[in-house]
């Protein structure tokens, strides 16, 4: 491939697993022929004779040594590293029956050749599941378009290769098509279907100003959008990604579960001798060949394939129906610790509010300076990456302004503002105590300000080298999905605070629409982190919400950091669980599918441990002086297998999970 395409490419977990899917299904087959001729001559026919012998000896050993390979393998790996497993458990129960066997003219040939069989089958059905959990996301990847139709500086339209797409070139995306990329709308407008990314089943209203994302499919509209990520970058990339990653770590539980495991396996050989001894004192005869029976049921019955199983199919089947929805968790720990979260504390700008700012008051003392002083403070701006940072650029062009002046010696203070020499002239902007810390005298415009904050507005100020000048006045809507999400959380017992950089009287009044009754205002990004670890001093599990650069410190100190989807790349990275989409409700899907994946998860560990305390004395023999039942390997080994399905088959149900549908949102 060449370099141009690469950085386009995303993962495809899928494509592993079918591969690996293929081989040990063509494994378990031939493991399934050779023992067709072992299990009829044993349910009946002559294996005295030096052919028939002969014939089921090779049959068997085909099924070991080659179909079975793969087992052998991992058992000699798990003695040579030191580290037992359930595969030292099976290969010491194949190479035993096969032993066995032969010393017995062949007696228990089809106990090995079945366990074979049976082990093999679990490894189709366990890859059988993991390929289908990443179905859904090999088919996003699959469905993006390969080429796309670039709008050249003269406004005419070349199909060409998505992978020679780059950030910046203009897409045409016409009615029906597939949006081949990530990037903001610049002209036009459409419904968008992006269901196999979010989840939602209604099209989403596209117009100027609006993000699109790669893969989602364009209604009867048509529109041209200006890509500002490609290949890893894009939301696709991401989810598929951020999945396979996911189902690769461990939750908490799985640790212990693995270490139950760890400590469970030598116990089983010991088991196993303490078996073949008290067979061979006090059972029958012939004692030897019964006493090696007996254990290698042990070593048969004992092998944890299901607790190995319990957790990891659960976590690989609920990642895959959370990304459906829209939730990836990119900390697995966080599904074992969201159920326990008695505290939310949420973000204000993007978080609760939809992040599109707008300037609603602009103050000025002298209005012939309006322009000159709009063009200073946007050019500024036109450095900052800040939300509010849009509304002044926006209501600067709105004014006429169409080029900016040179912009040096800038900095941004997260949560303050931002300064910087604009034109050669001393610019600050930014809240008022950044201002105040800046030298500046804020008696201009006090009454204003206040009247502002009533109002739920932000105040941003203006100082020209050193001078107050200006005051803007910006609102961002509340997200229509906030106040509906917050009373399903309240429902639920948690307990909710609202913190924001923003006036403590306009956090206060959005806090009070929102009927957040717990708010902090003007906070650094320090003081965020600062909430969150006094609420966990004081015993509370803590999620924070979040999608800004200055939520980073709050999001990692958290107990569960939840970043919006529409935020920065910064706090995705600090976050536990991103929620693609904004709306806020998809949070509380996050619980029901974090509560749903947990109680599978101790369903399948209960299982499994109980099989285990059941199963061992059953197959060392500990009731045949009462029952007069002797477990043999081939039951022990069927036993094992419907075990672990019976682990998958549980997991399985989480993908037929019904998220429960959202009321409807009033606007």
């Amino acid at each position: 491939m060449n370099s141009e395409s690469c950085h386009h490419c995303a993962p495809n977990p899928a494509q592993d697993t079918a591969s690996e899917l293929r081989d040990y299904f063509l494994r378990f087959l031939g493991s399934l022929v050779c023992a067709t001729p072992v299990w009829w001559f044993s349910m009946g026919g002559d294996h005295t004779g030096v052919q028939h012998k002969f014939l089921l000896t090779v049959a068997t050993a085909i099924s070991i040594f080659i179909c079975g390979w793969p087992i052998l393998k991992q058992a000699w790996l798990s003695f040579k590293k030191r580290k037992l497993n359930m595969f030292s458990l099976i290969g010491v129960g194949l190479l035993s029956a096969f032993g066995l066997s032969l010393a017995l003219s062949g007696d228990y040939f089809e106990g090995a050749a079945t366990l074979v069989c049976f082990v093999l089958l679990g490894q189709v059905l366990e890859l059988q599941a993991s390929k289908n959990t990443l179905k859904s996301l090999d088919t996003l990847l699959s469905l993006s378009p390969k080429t796309a139709w670039v709008v050249t500086e003269q406004g005419t339209e070349r199909e060409v290769p998505v992978s020679l797409v780059q950030a910046g070139d203009h897409i045409r995306v016409r009615p029906g098509s597939q949006i081949p990329l990530d990037g903001v709308i610049t002209e036009g407008q459409s419904g968008v279907d992006e269901s196999l990314v979010t989840g939602e089943s209604l099209p989403v209203e596209k117009k100027t100003g609006d993000k699109v994302i790669g893969g989602t499919l364009n209604g009867l509209g048509s529109f041209i959008f200006k890509v500002e990520k490609i290949g890893s970058q894009t939301v696709l990339s991401q989810i598929i990604e951020s999945v396979s990653s996911a189902q690769m770590q461990k939750v908490p539980i799985q640790k212990t579960a693995d270490r139950v495991s760890a400590l469970f396996t030598p116990w089983v050989f010991v088991l196993a001798l303490i078996t073949a001894g008290a067979w061979f004192i006090w059972g029958n005869e012939p004692k030897l060949i019964t006493a090696v029976i007996q254990s290698v049921s042990v070593l048969m019955i004992a092998c944890p394939c299901a607790l190995g199983l319990a957790t990891p199919i659960a976590i690989l089947v609920g990642t895959s129906v959370a990304a459906k929805q829209g939730i990836l968790f990119q900390k697995l720990e966080a599904i074992q610790l969201l159920g326990k979260v008695t505290t939310v504390v949420f973000d204000k700008t993007g978080t609760v509010t939809e992040g599109k700012p707008k300037v609603v008051t602009f103050l000025i003392d002298d209005q012939r300076k309006k322009t000159e002083l709009l063009n200073l403070a946007a050019s500024l701006e036109s450095v900052s990456e800040h939300p509010l940072a849009k509304a002044v650029l926006e209501k600067a062009k709105l004014e006429g302004v169409q080029t900016f002046l040179k912009v040096s010696d800038f900095e941004s203070v997260l949560g303050r503002g931002i300064k910087g020499k604009v034109d050669g002239k001393r610019i600050v902007m930014g809240n008022e105590e950044f201002l105040r810390a800046e030298g500046v005298e804020l008696l201009k415009f006090q009454s204003n300000l206040s009247q502002m904050r009533k109002q739920g507005e932000t105040g941003l100020l203006l100082a020209v080298e050193g001078n107050l000048e200006a005051a803007f006045g910006i609102q961002d809507p509340l997200k229509p999905s906030a106040k509906l999400a917050i009373q399903e959380l309240k429902q639920k017992g948690l307990n909710l605070f609202l913190a924001s950089g923003d006036h403590a009287q306009t956090t206060q009044l959005i806090g009070a629409q929102l009927e957040i009754p717990n708010t902090q205002g003007q906070c650094s990004p320090t003081d965020k982190a600062k909430l969150v670890r006094e609420l966990q001093a004081r015993g509370e599990k803590v999620a924070f919400l979040g999608d800004g650069i200055n939520d980073a410190p709050a999001l990692t100190q958290a107990d569960v950091g939840v970043a919006v989807g529409t935020g920065t790349d910064i706090a995705k990275q600090s976050a536990g669980i991103t929620l693609v989409k904004g709306d806020l409700r998809v949070f509380e899907q996050a619980f029901l599918l974090s509560e749903a994946m947990m109680r599978i998860i101790h369903q399948n560990l209960f299982w499994a441990f109980s099989y285990n305390i059941i199963g061992i004395p059953l197959a060392a023999g500990l009731f045949y002086p009462i029952w007069g039942f002797r477990l043999s390997p081939v039951f022990a080994s069927l036993a094992m297998t419907f075990s672990s399905l019976l682990v998958v088959g549980n997991s399985l149900r989480l993908s037929q999970l019904k998220i429960l549908a959202h009321r409807e949102v009033k606007k």
